[in-house]
């Protein structure tokens, strides 16, 4: 543990230094894309509208079913969850251009409104659920 970490609160997510990463890493990362999306892991995709997120979703999503390439990067075969603001019909349009298959689910404008943290754990909770 570092001299930082010892300060802290225990109850506090801990702070990792480089040095302390080999100790706290487990097993080699297991890749879905490789060197961009992670089997279990969280990927956020963030940029300015209009530059491409939804279409290169869309084309992973399409690879993940035949375990294509993408970009020169390996694409493993997996299921995928998009939770997104967009409607089904767009997404059902899409699907059109894409082949999304049976590997592909989607949570389309799951609040009506500003989320409560009610509402958010309501939506995790349906995640898990569809998960298991």
């Amino acid at each position: 543990m570092s001299q930082l970490q010892s300060n802290l609160d225990p109850t506090l997510v801990p702070a990792l230094w480089m040095k302390d990463l080999a100790a706290a890493a487990g097993p080699e990362v297991p890749w879905l894309w490789q060197g961009y999306l992670a089997l279990g892991h969280v990927t956020l995709l963030a940029s300015q509208w209009k530059s491409g997120k939804t279409t290169l979703l869309s084309v992973l999503l399409d690879r993940m079913r035949t375990g294509q390439a993408l970009a020169g990067r390996a694409v493993g075969h997996g299921k995928a969850l998009v939770v997104s603001e967009e409607s089904p019909a767009m997404w059902r349009q899409r699907g059109r251009k894409y082949d999304f298959g049976e590997h592909v689910c989607f949570i389309c404008r799951p609040f009506r409104g500003k989320p409560s943290v009610a509402d958010w754990q309501r939506l995790i909770d349906q995640i898990s659920d569809l998960h298991r």
